[in-house]
């Protein structure tokens, strides 16, 4: 088992519960949010579209981020 696979095990997730599972469900909460689709897109990594922020911009600012984490409820 691979470093993420004992860590997601230590925590108490079920073996169907893979990585993407709990990215999906973090996207869901976002947008449920209601953070805006390019701050998600940095949150999760996600190119994107255009030349302009998905090739000359380094993204959002952590501060930003941050604070669209915050308004997240499980």
């Amino acid at each position: 088992m691979n470093r993420r696979g004992l860590l997601k095990a230590e925590l108490g997730f079920e073996a169907e519960e893979v990585f993407h599972s709990i990215r999906k469900t973090l996207t869901t909460l976002i947008e449920n949010a209601g953070v805006p689709e390019d701050i998600a897109a940095d949150i999760l990594g996600h190119e994107k579209a255009t030349i302009t922020y998905g090739v000359y911009s380094t993204g959002f600012s952590t501060r930003l981020k941050l604070d669209a984490i915050k308004r997240l409820a499980y």
